[in-house]
């Protein structure tokens, strides 16, 4: 989501991280503004608000992750944890924001990158629809007429 420039300017405040088989980068809740690009490995994406722990989804090299705390100073949604060895670069939340308010072009992709990751979220949650004849549950509305929801 960036150009060759931009990409260079990045890589000059990021920093380098190795991180071993099982390493949570943060727990849901922590206060944290990194965000993370993945290099070589894969971190699991965690919901640790249930009973159990549950992995919502395995990040691969060349992903984006933590980029909502590095926008905006805000509890992380979940935790990340390596799977396998793990190179990471890091870059500063407060890095991060000079860097798109400085270039509004890069601002826009990264909205778009927010919104497909969004999208995809929501896909990924959408219950599967029941098959064709289906019975519809029923539903009272004011007025006490029925209808099918």
């Amino acid at each position: 989501f960036m150009s060759d420039e931009q990409l260079q300017g990045v890589a000059r405040i990021m920093t380098e991280r190795w991180e071993a088989d099982g390493t949570y980068l943060c727990h849901q809740g922590d206060e944290g503004n990194d965000m993370y690009i993945i290099v070589e490995g894969q971190v699991e994406i965690i919901d640790e608000s249930g009973r159990e722990d549950q992995v919502i989804l395995t990040e691969q090299a060349g992903a984006c992750i933590g980029e909502l705390a590095a926008l905006e100073i805000i509890p992380r949604v979940a935790a990340m944890r390596t799977k396998g060895e793990v190179r990471l670069l890091v870059l500063q939340g407060s890095h991060f924001r000079s860097l798109i308010h400085e270039n509004p072009d890069m601002s826009q992709r990264v909205i778009q990158m927010l919104v497909r990751k969004l999208a995809d979220a929501t896909l990924a949650e959408e219950p599967v629809s029941e098959p064709a004849g289906a019975e519809q549950p029923v539903a009272e509305h004011p007025g006490g007429e029925k209808r099918a929801k």
